[in-house]
């Protein structure tokens, strides 16, 4: 019983490490889009990794539909240039996002 006091009273001081908690894997939905997220455990200089990726859908191909192809590359090609858009070999376009936090976890429910 003295473990669940000792958390207890940990939890109420705020004094909490939450790194016991990594790796965590958790989806969200924003602006119709689905998120998957996944907060790594902290690397050799101390921070944690932070890799979040969206599907996007697919590019048609041209014999699908040329126009929302063009449409499409039009939009998102500079970001497909620069790598921050992928599409694999089934042209399905990804957006992943990486970064790194030397910040406290918290988590919100919004």
């Amino acid at each position: 019983m003295y473990g669940l006091e000792q958390k207890t009273a940990e939890i109420a001081e705020n004094d909490i490490n939450h790194d016991y908690l990594l790796p965590l894997n958790y989806s969200f939905k924003a602006r119709n889009l689905e998120f998957d997220c996944n907060v790594s455990k902290r690397d050799n200089n101390g921070l944690i990794i932070i890799n979040i990726t969206t599907n996007l859908g697919y590019l048609p191909y041209s014999s699908e539909n040329g126009a929302k192809r063009e449409e499409i590359l039009k939009a998102f090609g500079p970001l497909i240039a620069r790598g921050k858009i992928t599409i694999d070999h089934h042209c399905n376009l990804t957006m992943p996002l990486n970064t790194a936090t030397d910040t406290e976890l918290t988590v919100q429910k919004c």
